[in-house]
């Protein structure tokens, strides 16, 4: 379970670059998927009960 933010990022990065490939998406390079990923990736945040 410690990697999975990573595992993450990667299947994410793999469909975005899969979707540039096919042309599903319009106005996208590729190059800057891994950061793009990371930027958009979601870090939950849990209120704290006390």
């Amino acid at each position: 379970m410690k990697e999975i933010k990573e595992v993450s990022l990667r299947i994410a990065e793999a469909v975005a670059q899969q979707a540039v490939e096919d042309g599903v998406t319009e106005g996208r390079d590729s190059a800057h998927l891994k950061e793009r990923s990371e930027t958009h990736f979601w870090t939950p945040e849990y209120a704290r009960y006390c």
